[in-house]
């Protein structure tokens, strides 16, 4: 799974237990529209067959208010890539 390279987002990956975290610069919070983008692109891969991806981050988002995903401390998000670059 991957990891923002923040600190505590580290952190919460070690602390699930569920694996080794693998540091990844597109969750990492930035201003960069490319790498907003990419981020982005990762609700849009599914997963192989039989498995999950497990993203781990502190950012919410886009900076476009109706992609933004809002939840509450600790909180998590579900996801299910569609297949056809998106993902409800």
């Amino acid at each position: 799974f991957l990891t923002s390279p923040l600190c505590r987002a580290v952190q919460t990956a070690r602390w699930l237990g569920v694996g080794e975290a693998s540091p990844d610069l597109r969750l990492a919070l930035t201003s960069k529209p490319e790498m907003r983008e990419a981020r982005t692109a990762l609700f849009a891969v599914p997963p192989p067959a039989g498995t999950n991806t497990l993203l781990v981050s502190h950012v919410h988002g886009s900076q476009k208010a109706g992609e933004r995903l809002y939840i509450e401390r600790a909180g998590i998000v579900a996801f299910r890539p569609d297949g056809k670059g998106g993902a409800t």
